[in-house]
Formats: structure tokens, sequence, C-alpha cells
């Protein structure tokens, strides 16, 4: 839907009718969408005035987004394609603010640490086949392991510099974490410490509207929390979207690190038997081994 947007799309006025900021948990992993909703005629090309109107749920950027309002009158790059409806993001515009491919690309940004994750181990795995160095041997373990201790332990991402600022902010909602690598599937390991991923919504200073922060705290560590309570934070004055809870404990990546050890275990096994398994063969194959041709 993207691709056909930059293909065959036109632009056409709009207007915002909705914004959404979501935080999707999966498994005990959260990602940020923020999604703007906008109105645009069904056949401006052809300038059907009998056609009803086309709304459209777009996915943004958060600086495209804190701009926006609704009502604002917008310009949209839109593709009369019906077939595109109901697609995710709705598939048939986007703001003409947005880089080609934005809605695709906004929508994606969460996953992006993923991605270059799995790449950067394609590409170790890639040179470890055609030069066989231990370095590079050594680089795809740890790569791998901590790449899964990391995500698994719901590690928080990292705080950013500048100052911070106070105030109250509305716990909008809440996801318990007690089970880790599996969410609540009978396989999935129990965590040594519950955490909670907490979504607090508040009026930064000099803003024209509320932004949503994540905060991920030790289970039963701050008094009074719950859906709706209004509780005391400091947030970052230059990204206002990270926050945390005063006087919160936050030890869970920690302690769930022993719920892994038994993982971290079976990955050196397995990579110090392909490391010793290679290196025998390597030595079979040298001129004047006993065993080489």
């Amino acid at each position: 839907p993207a691709i056909a947007i930059e293909v065959s799309g036109v632009n056409v006025p709009g207007v915002v009718t909705a914004r959404h900021e979501r935080i999707l948990v999966r498994a005990g992993v959260w990602n940020r969408l923020l999604e703007v909703e906008a109105r645009t005629a069904a056949s401006p090309i052809t300038n059907d005035e009998g056609a009803a109107e086309r709304g459209a749920l777009i996915a943004v950027e958060p600086e495209l987004y804190d701009k926006l309002r609704v009502g604002d009158t917008v310009e949209l790059r839109y593709v009369a394609l019906t077939v595109l409806d109901g697609l995710p993001n709705n598939g048939f515009a986007r703001f003409s603010a947005q880089p080609p491919l934005g809605t695709l690309i906004a929508s994606a940004r969460p996953l992006l640490p993923y991605v270059l994750g799995a790449i950067l181990w394609l590409v170790l795995l890639f040179s470890w086949a055609k030069w066989r160095s231990d370095w590079i041997a050594a680089l795809l373990f740890i790569l791998m392991v901590g790449g899964g201790l990391y995500i698994g332990s719901g590690w928080p991402p990292p705080a950013p510099g500048g100052p911070r600022a106070a105030a109250i902010a509305t716990v909008r909602d809440m996801h318990r974490v007690d089970r880790v690598w599996g969410g609540r599937r009978t396989e999935a390991e129990d965590a040594v410490q519950p955490y909670d991923i907490v979504e607090l919504e508040f009026v930064p200073s000099g803003a024209s509207g509320p932004v949503v922060a994540v905060d991920l705290v030790d289970a039963n560590s701050v008094p009074g929390l719950a859906k709706g309570a209004r509780l005391p934070i400091h947030y970052s004055v230059e990204h206002h979207r990270w926050a945390q809870l005063d006087a919160a404990a936050r030890t869970f990546p920690w302690k769930n690190m022993r719920s892994f050890g038994i993982i971290a275990v079976i990955g050196l096994v397995f990579v110090g038997g392909w490391v010793l398994v290679w290196r025998r063969s390597r030595n079979v194959s040298k001129p004047g081994s006993p065993s080489a041709p």
C-alpha cells in the first residue's frame, strides 16, 4: 500500500479528525504507535460530489504527531484504490509532510533495533563463514546471548541526557509482566521479579496537549499505583515521552537475568561445541596431518 501511494497517488486536501497514541504490549515487550485520523473526499480526482468521504488512519513520527491538531487542514498524498481500505494504516493515504513511504517507516520504527540486530548477526555469520575467525565467533555468541537477555529481561531503554522536570501524571493503563520468554504460555518462565509496564499521561510544560510516557517498575513498589491514579513523576525536558515515577524500584532487569541462566549455558555449550568441531575439521584438512589425503 505504501508503494501504491507513491506510484499512483495525488495530493488532495483533507482534515484531521482524531489523534491516537497507542502503547502496544506483547509478551512483555512494549512499542509505541502514533496514528492520526484524516478525512478526505472519496473521489477527489473525479470530483464526485455525491460520494461519501473516506477516512485514513495514518502512522506518523512524534514530531509530526505533536504538530497536528484535530480540525487542522492538511494535504494528503492519496490513491483512489478502494481495495486498499481496511489494510494496516488504511493504505490509501499519507500526509504530504511525510517522506516517501512515511507511513511504513513510522509503523515499522519500533522494530528497527531488532531488525538492525538481526542484520548485524547475519553480517557476522557470513564473515565467520568466510574467514573462520575465533574473534568473529565470539562476537556472534555475545550478540546472540546478550540480545536475548536484553529483550527477555525487559531491560528499559536508556535514559536521555539533559534536565528533568516534575509533573503529575495520570496512569492511563498498566500491564503486569510475571512470566518471561513467552508471556503466559505454559512454557514461559516465572519472572524472579515481576514488573509493571505503566502508561503515564501528562502535559509537559509549554506543550499544547498531553503525551504518553512508559515507565517499567518493580511490581508493588509504588504505593497507590493503579489505573486512573495521579502520581508524581519526573520527565525529560528535551524528550517529553521519557518519564519515571518518583520513588519506584527498578531491580527487575538484574533479578530476571537469573531466569535466563540456563539459556546462556545452552548457548555456551552450543557455540563451544561448534568451535571445537570447526577446529578439528580444520586441523584434519591441513597438509601433513594424519588424516589428510
